[in-house]
Formats: C-alpha cells, sequence, structure tokens
C-alpha cells in the first residue's frame, strides 16, 4: 500500500486533516520509535526545512481527533513517538 492510500485510510478513519494524515502516518509506520522532526518536516512538506512549532500545532490538531489509546509524545530536542496498545491495528492494515 502507498503512503497516499495509508494517509487516505487515516483520513478516513480519524477524520484528519491531509497534513495531520501525513504527521500520523509517519509515526504511525514508526510505532514505538521517536521520528524525528526533520523526518516529519519531509513527510508533512516534502522537504526537511519546516518549523518544529508548525509540526508542534499540526500534532495538537491532530491528538485531538485521535482514539485515547493512541498517545503522541513529544522526545526532547528530538521528535515524537507514538505509543500505541499492543493489539492496535493500522488503519490501512
Amino acid at each position: 500500500m502507498t503512503t497516499i492510500e495509508r494517509e487516505l485510510a487515516a483520513r478516513d478513519a480519524y477524520g484528519l486533516s491531509q497534513k495531520e494524515a501525513a504527521l500520523f502516518v509517519a509515526l504511525a509506520e514508526g510505532v514505538g520509535r521517536t521520528v524525528t522532526y526533520e523526518h516529519l518536516a519531509y513527510r508533512i512538506y516534502g522537504r526537511a526545512e519546516a518549523d518544529d512549532i508548525t509540526i508542534r500545532w499540526i500534532k495538537k490538531r491532530m491528538t485531538k481527533r485521535l482514539p485515547d489509546d493512541l498517545v503522541v509524545s513529544a522526545t526532547y530536542g528530538a521528535g515524537y513517538r507514538l505509543t500505541a496498545p499492543k493489539k492496535w491495528v493500522p488503519p490501512w492494515a
């Protein structure tokens, strides 16, 4: 499944915007691992130069739409990490 198809599945499942879906898919592909700001910026904007404040704003909106058992936490100075229950299945699976 392509990245675009994964983003569309995330948009449908959680009601995310395009940028929120791009952020969610990048985090979900690395569930349990920290994903760097640079990688997230590349996935959202197609370039590695993006303000981490903008990514933080997108993350804040996205987390309001996710179920409570999906937790996005910050790794200071590095990026974000998605934590999910062991039985969680991404919407594109």
